[in-house]
């Protein structure tokens, strides 16, 4: 796991759009789209199926 990976947000944080800089970028990159594959359903993880 990530160094400083849990984040604990407050509801009061949240509704003023407070967030830590570091968990967007995490964020960021779990949703990126430039990479992601979403041909045939299939999960893709960079490895030759033979």
């Amino acid at each position: 796991y990530p160094a400083n990976g849990k984040y604990t947000l407050n509801r009061d944080d949240i509704l003023n759009d407070i967030y830590p800089g570091d968990l967007l970028n995490r964020i960021d990159y779990l949703t990126k789209v430039k990479s992601k594959i979403f041909d045939d359903g299939n999960r893709s993880f960079g490895c030759s199926n033979n």
